[in-house]
């Protein structure tokens, strides 16, 4: 049972998806966390030994009376080789049967109303109230909130921290910006850090105006009261909040600049907070008051565990190496209001709970867990598979743009203004943008993004991808990096080109459109020997097959017989006579064709019978990557530039070497040395390393999005790592 959920649920996120259950996954012991990231027995937070065991009464037992209960009671099936599991934590996730306003759920009445009027939130979506409702059953309890992304999750656990700082109930709760930051959130990537700091600024930023025309009824606007009064009863906040945001790929001298002059809210990736915490003297975080992890499955995903206990030390006023149950814990300085905790409050945010229980049970201290899911996926949302042989793979995708392009309905949804087309690799993320800028310009506005992409590229692609504008439609052309955890506002459509590597991959791409009540649609692309990849592992009853002469007819208004021909015209033969012709489109169409082959050769050992590198045709897939080039020619051309990156010949600062150095400065993670037990680095999204040793093995979303350029000849001997497959 996931130690989040209640008895009986099985995995929510992935088999609840499609409404069938799966059998139990069993998982090893979780090695036990080092002695400098427990928490001790006593003071703020408690240690996890003390904080589990309970007496006959429920109550919470301490020290030898712990110790001998836990020794006389223990039940029979709980050895040492058992997995870490936190179920008994009580479930406060509310019976959601009615529809509360934020006013409802003791929100101040000006910040609703700046929540109605200024960012148009009307009322709380589900995770939101849950949320809110157990912070009113059990306030300064630490929470375990499950919920996917889009869901409202940031403004759940936002909400609180602002509403305990901005309308305290004590007049000289005003803090001096000297003290250093009381709330400290901490984020997998720079974009999501980014997005959670835009969110904390719009709601912190408030104020009484249109406050006073709304609680009266009347509709006046903001702009037209040049010295609003607040309505009775309100109480118009103190704006001494200074919220700030640090992340990888900036400048440090300007970030220690803003943490010298003050930060209250703090919104950081783990490498680059920890960084400013070894190095940045002015840094001080005896006063932090809350903290929040968000998506923090996938902070244990990208290898940030490690960086976490060393923070957590940092927070407690420990050395790293420390002994927790020697070491005291630095007291925290007298609460100035009554609406503040009086101990430090842990948010603890995760989609996939299941793989977060280890590092809940030294994170949180006597918690409840809220859940802001639901059984199954939105109902608004339209499953849907094509059959398509892989030399075609690429004029169906061009099908579904020209119905784009045209406002044709898509599979019973209105027709997408904003679609989301998943690569697994960055090579061909880099082709196919290029390929369908060339083609599709003229109507579509065509974005890319992956991990390699600098900070500012990003950020411009995001802003792009996001910006309102009625007449444009837009293409994000991406790999998985765009799965969870980015704001990708108003996203229609969703299609797989390459296939993912297990369910959790797919309900993640997935997640991206049916959001906030909107239909959505998501197709997934799937070769003749690739079908049982739908039929049986996904397994949806209501997943659709596509009949694509159908649809490609009534977009390109022939008869289904004939539009193969008429897309080979009009689509494939522009594409190979592009790439013929110039050079550097042949460049990235053979980079993506080796890249694709050694991406295809890391599905896991459980695809393989339906993912095999051998039922591949290689002729077919360089079709589909507009190449005339026969496989062997390929691959020596792809050797052949290999050699010359390598050679005495390359320009200055294009070696792997230089490239790795160049990522490692960009991404800002540490100035100084690595640990000695590191590794391996692996820049982008805030990724840190994994340890040497480590039994997990590298996902393929991983080695897939930053590991897919060209490596050694196909069908040849072996020459070197490469960049494209498995290290």
């Amino acid at each position: 049972m996931h130690p989040f959920q209640p008895a009986g649920d099985d995995d929510y996120d992935f088999d609840g998806f499609f409404g069938h259950a799966a059998a139990p996954k069993s998982r090893p012991a979780p090695p036990s966390a080092p002695a400098h990231a427990q928490k001790p027995a006593a003071g703020s937070k408690p240690a996890p030994t003390a904080k589990r065991t309970k007496d006959a009464s429920g109550k919470p037992v301490t020290g030898a009376k712990a110790a001998k209960s836990t020794a006389s009671s223990a039940p029979a099936t709980a050895d040492a080789d058992s997995p870490p599991s936190i179920a008994t934590i009580p479930d406060a996730t509310p019976t959601l049967d009615d529809s509360p306003s934020f006013t409802d759920l003791s929100v101040p009445t000006v910040l609703a109303a700046h929540l109605r009027t200024r960012l148009e939130i009307t009322e709380p979506t589900r995770v939101q109230t849950a949320v809110l409702r157990a912070l009113q059953l059990h306030p300064g309890r630490d929470l375990a909130i499950q919920s996917e992304t889009g869901s409202g999750k940031t403004l759940s656990f936002v909400l609180p921290i602002l509403q305990a700082l901005l309308f305290s109930d004590a007049d000289d709760a005003k803090l001096s910006r000297a003290i250093g930051p009381v709330a400290l959130i901490l984020a997998p990537t720079r974009e999501l850090a980014l997005q959670i700091h835009g969110v904390v600024e719009a709601v912190a930023n408030m104020s009484a105006r249109s406050t006073t025309a709304d609680s009266e009824g009347g509709d006046g606007e903001a702009g037209d009261v040049e010295k609003p009064t607040p309505a009775p009863g309100m109480r118009v906040p103190r704006h001494w909040l200074v919220s700030s945001v640090i992340v990888g790929g900036e400048k440090k001298k300007a970030e220690k600049a803003r943490i010298r002059k003050g930060v209250n809210i703090l919104v950081s990736t783990p490498g680059r907070f920890l960084d400013h915490l070894r190095t940045t003297r002015c840094l001080d975080v005896s006063c932090v008051r809350w903290i929040v992890l968000d998506e923090a499955d996938r902070l244990l995903d990208l290898g940030f565990e490690r960086d976490l206990k060393a923070i957590f030390a940092h927070l407690h006023g420990r050395d790293e190496a420390a002994n927790p149950t020697t070491t005291p814990p630095r007291p925290l300085p007298p609460a100035p209001s009554t609406a503040w905790p009086a101990r430090r409050q842990v948010f603890l945010c995760s989609a996939t709970i299941d793989k977060v229980a280890h590092l809940a049970q030294w994170v949180l201290s006597d918690p409840v867990r809220v859940s802001g899911t639901t059984s199954k996926g939105p109902a608004q949302l339209v499953h849907e598979y094509v059959e398509v042989p892989v030399k075609l793979k690429f004029l169906a995708l061009a099908v579904t743009l020209l119905a784009m392009a045209r406002n044709i309905a898509h599979g019973g949804t209105p027709a997408p203004r904003k679609a989301i087309i998943f690569f697994s690799t960055r090579a061909a993320v880099d082709f196919y943008h290029a390929a369908v800028a060339h083609l599709f310009s003229a109507d579509l506005a065509v974005h890319k993004l992956h991990g390699s992409m600098d900070a500012n590229e990003r950020k411009s692609t995001m802003a792009s991808f996001n910006a309102k504008s009625p007449t444009t439609r837009h293409v994000l052309i991406t790999t998985d990096v765009a799965a969870r955890g980015l704001d990708l506002a108003g996203v229609d459509l969703i299609v797989q080109y390459d296939a993912p590597a297990d369910v959790a991959e797919y309900v993640h791409r997935v997640g991206r459109t049916a959001r906030a009540g909107r239909k959505g649609a998501a197709v997934l692309f799937l070769a003749p020997h690739e079908v049982e990849f739908a039929t049986t592992v996904l397994a949806d009853d209501g997943m659709k097959k596509v009949d694509l002469p159908e649809r490609a007819a009534r977009a390109l208004k022939v008869t289904p017989d004939t539009w193969e021909r008429t897309a080979v015209r009009k689509w494939g033969m522009p594409l190979e006579d592009w790439v013929w012709r110039d050079k550097h489109a042949k460049r990235l169409a053979t980079e993506g064709f080796q890249g694709y082959v050694k991406g295809y050769a890391t599905y896991p050992a459980a695809l393989k019978s339906i993912f095999h590198v051998r039922k591949l045709h290689l002729g077919h897939l360089a079709k589909s990557f507009g190449l005339r080039d026969a496989p062997a020619q390929l691959a020596q051309i792809m050797g052949g530039q290999q050699r010359q990156q390598q050679g005495e010949g390359a320009p200055e600062g294009t070696s792997r070497k230089a490239k790795r150095a160049k990522a490692d400065a960009d991404e800002g993670g540490d100035d100084s040395k690595p640990d000695a037990k590191r590794v391996k680095k692996v820049h982008a999204d805030g990724i840190e390393s994994y340890a040497k040793g480590a039994d997990e093995t590298v996902h393929r979303h991983l080695a897939a999005e930053f590991d897919s350029g060209a490596g050694y000849a196909l069908g040849g001997k072996k020459k070197g790592k490469g960049k494209g497959g498995r290290k």
